[in-house]
């Protein structure tokens, strides 16, 4: 397409049992037609407050098809995403 993808940990959030320990919570996606300069079509991947993410990394199947793996608190995760999600259809 052209367009920039931007995935990131757009939250973190602090363990109730040991506020010393903070947590990536959310890993977003969004969306940059003018490279980067604005973004567009904030997504959550996946976001829960308890849990920790990161280590994305994504690779493109086709033009119509994203995996993407990443870290969570109870091992790897791989995530089949359609590239219309990532514009929010």
């Amino acid at each position: 397409t052209g367009d920039l993808l931007f995935v990131w940990v757009s939250e973190k959030s602090i363990d109730k049992r040991n506020p010393k320990i903070h947590r990536r919570c959310a890993l977003s996606s969004a969306i940059s037609k003018d490279e980067g300069k604005t973004f567009t079509h904030l997504r959550y991947i996946v976001r829960d407050p308890e849990d920790d993410f990161g280590y994305q990394c994504i690779e493109f199947l086709n033009k119509d098809l994203a995996i993407m793996a990443y870290h969570a608190r109870d091992g790897l995760h791989v995530a089949r995403i359609p590239i219309a999600w990532f514009y929010g259809k």
